[in-house]
């Protein structure tokens, strides 16, 4: 994995979360319970908003995105809450956000060498 994915991911990420808090859970076909159970991730305490626009932030100011911040934010949508990984299907054009991997903790791919900007 690049920085440069990765940073393209959150920003599908946040994107989603941010698409998810515009609507209805029930506009996307959340049952009462998901529903229940995706408020404190879309809305309240537990929500990654804040997290993802201080690691965006840090990124467009010239640093760097640690690994471990991505491996946390990935974990975070493709397991404690799936939901917010499927609903990123759609600006990933079909694809889906990637599974963590504990390889991403070892750093960034050699290819990577350049910042983003």
């Amino acid at each position: 994995m690049t920085q440069h994915d990765a940073v393209r991911y959150l920003r599908v990420m946040m994107a989603t979360i941010q698409h998810m808090r515009s609507v209805s859970p029930n506009e996307f076909g959340a049952t009462d319970t998901i529903a229940a159970d995706l408020l404190p991730w879309i809305y309240g305490p537990r929500c990654p908003l804040p997290a993802l626009a201080r690691l965006l932030d840090r990124v467009e100011g010239g640093g760097r995105l640690a690994p471990a911040d991505f491996y946390n934010m990935m974990l975070i949508a493709t397991q404690r809450q799936p939901e917010i990984g499927l609903m990123a299907i759609f600006p990933l054009q079909g694809k889906q956000l990637p599974e963590p991997d504990a390889h991403w903790l070892a750093g960034w791919d050699d290819a990577d060498q350049t910042r983003e900007p």
